[in-house]
């Protein structure tokens, strides 16, 4: 399947730790605002535009959402940024990186722990 780039985001913003929403609708200039990352999947999954596979495209930005099942911000959700070169590299944007929290995350794994 081929994909095409339609939003280019500005990923190098600034953001608030804990405001993953906020960074990714501001990275892509939303109109739209939700009140969460988990509202903001489930509006996604209806729509058809959630994949449940880590078939994930190549050279283009995409959104990664996850769920939050334990904790304080238990179903509140949480989403980012990615992007996945030809060879595998991945690179995965949210408002902990860009508040100057931690680094980018280089995978899935890195992100859920």
């Amino acid at each position: 399947m081929t994909y095409k780039q339609l939003i280019n985001p500005k990923i190098n913003i600034g953001a608030i730790p804990g405001w993953c929403l906020k960074y990714v609708d501001d990275a892509v200039n939303a109109t739209q605002r939700i009140s969460n990352a988990q509202i903001a999947y489930d509006i996604a999954k209806v729509k058809g535009w959630v994949k449940s596979n880590t078939a994930f495209p190549k050279n283009i930005w995409f959104v990664l959402f996850w769920s939050i099942n334990i904790g304080p911000n238990t179903g509140q959700g949480h989403v980012a940024l990615a992007y996945v070169k030809d060879n595998g590299d991945m690179q995965i944007h949210d408002s902990e990186v860009h508040s100057g929290s931690r680094g980018v995350y280089s995978s899935l794994a890195e992100i859920s722990n």
